[in-house]
């Protein structure tokens, strides 16, 4: 057991606690409609009564979302676990990667709707020069990505989240080929998924 799992003992409070504010929703529930059930009569009543799910539904509901909370939260405590054991070179590397490729991608989608409303001008001169940038940020990451290590689940989870900043050049890639009329892969192949 991890240090940021919880204990059974500390699961079997949380599961009290809930069932206490299940309690006390059905039971101020109650209370409501037996106070306006004595203050009304006829149609308005049973048209309350259809308002609320069977009890059994409403518990079975909470469950569900407190399964779901609890589930949830351990997985956004697993990843924080995860992204805290990566390297702080790794992660400085990354981030420098990211705020690249999100920059030429945000000049590479502005200027390619400029580029083909106006064949032939400047500005697909510069969007050729914003696809070299980002061939060049997607060979150092690809350099990065194998420089990890072969085995292990650090260098597999660091594979992978260069992974997803290349996906999205490899789509600005196909997406530049297929404007442009070349129809050829530019040397870019697409990265094997592990």
């Amino acid at each position: 057991q991890s240090a940021t799992e919880p204990s059974e003992k500390e699961e079997e409070t949380t599961r009290k606690k809930y069932g206490i504010f299940a309690n006390t929703v059905v039971g101020k529930t109650s209370a409501l409609t037996t106070s306006l059930r004595n203050e009304k009569v006829g149609a308005q009543v049973s048209q309350l009564d259809d308002a609320f799910p069977p009890a059994q539904l409403g518990k079975e509901l909470l469950g569900a979302l407190t399964k779901k909370m609890a589930a949830d939260s351990k997985t956004e405590a697993d990843t924080l676990e995860v992204v805290n054991s990566l390297p702080e070179s790794f992660k400085k590397r990354l981030h420098s990667y990211f705020r690249r490729s999100s920059e030429l991608l945000r000049h590479f989608y502005g200027l390619r709707r400029l580029s083909d409303a106006s064949q032939g001008s400047a500005y697909a001169q510069k969007l050729q020069k914003i696809v070299q940038g980002m061939e060049t940020v997607y060979r150092e990451m690809d350099d990065m990505r194998k420089e990890q290590e072969a085995t292990g689940t650090t260098g597999e989870t660091m594979r992978k989240m260069c992974l997803q900043i290349m996906d999205q050049l490899d789509w600005a890639f196909k997406l530049h080929r297929e404007g442009s009329g070349s129809g050829g892969g530019g040397g870019f192949v697409t990265i094997e998924e592990f």
